[in-house]
């Protein structure tokens, strides 16, 4: 499992907020040589975090509802 915690000192997440009273927020970010990676931002910095290839979140992006999501909300892979 891969937390907050092991990725390295230059990986940003970038914070997309709930709507919701109550939501958290999930937290997106690019790893070089790695993939994307998100987290829920309620976990901390021992939370784990979810790894995607370049392809598996390029197939995500372009499989969601058009509209669901802003163009520039997600950070570019690569």
């Amino acid at each position: 499992m891969i937390t907050k915690a092991d990725l390295p000192e230059g990986v940003r997440l970038r914070m997309r907020m709930s709507e919701r009273p109550h939501g958290g927020s999930v937290e997106i970010g690019y790893w070089p040589g790695r993939g994307v990676v998100v987290a829920h931002s309620k976990e901390g910095s021992n939370g784990a975090v979810l790894l995607f290839t370049v392809r598996e979140w390029e197939e995500f992006i372009k499989n969601l509802p058009t509209g669901e999501f802003p163009s520039g909300e997600f950070p570019a892979a690569g």
